[in-house]
């Protein structure tokens, strides 16, 4: 539980604090490297007013501006796997939370299922004195799905058979197939013998 509050609480600070700062800083330094490469084009356009040590000065801002956007993009990618961590790091602690809980649940409704089974056994006739209309249903709704197991225990079975009975007609298929196939492959040996020996005859 602690471990889901703390998520929780991370994810919303990374979401509602840090993100906006994210945003901004790439979007102040690209702004900045804009500035500059427009402060350079029109320098550009006068060279009789631009000092030596002027373009030299610019390159040198305008390479901090593009290291600052840089750094600050870079930073931003890595607020999304942050960001994406955390989430999984809360999925994992709802998760646990859940199995926790549902094992608990299932321990409780077991220890109720079997102080209820006890008691049936000891109050078999009482019950059956107190409810007659519920145990009679029960018992009829017993009855059914016994049937009902029944019957498609006997459709299994009936299944079961006549796969057996596929798969043996299947093999027997395939046991004459290659008698067959045998019996085709004599025939052709025995016709060639005989076209060989009527060749030689008509040659001599």
């Amino acid at each position: 539980m602690g471990m889901l509050i703390f998520c929780h609480a991370c994810n919303l600070y990374v979401q509602i604090v840090s993100l906006p700062v994210f945003l901004l800083l790439p979007t102040e330094a690209l702004r900045n490297v804009w500035v500059l490469k427009q402060a350079y084009a029109s320098i550009k356009e006068h060279p009789h007013e631009m000092r030596p040590e002027t373009e030299s000065l610019y390159l040198m801002r305008m390479f901090r501006a593009q290291r600052n956007f840089y750094i600050t993009g870079f930073s931003l990618f890595v607020w999304f796997v942050l960001h994406r961590l955390i989430s999984l790091l809360s999925e994992h602690a709802k998760m646990r939370a859940s199995e926790e809980a549902s094992i608990k649940q299932a321990q409780s409704a077991t220890a109720a299922a079997e102080r209820l089974l006890d008691q049936s056994k000891v109050n078999d006739s009482d019950t059956e004195d107190v409810y007659p209309d519920t145990v009679e249903a029960l018992k009829d709704e017993l009855l059914k799905l016994t049937k009902k197991f029944e019957s498609e225990e006997i459709a299994h079975k009936k299944t079961k058979q006549d796969l057996e009975t596929l798969r043996k007609q299947t093999l027997q298929t395939n046991t004459e197939y290659d008698r067959v196939t045998q019996e085709c492959q004599k025939l052709q040996y025995r016709l060639q013998m005989l076209e060989s020996s009527s060749t030689s005859k008509k040659a001599d």
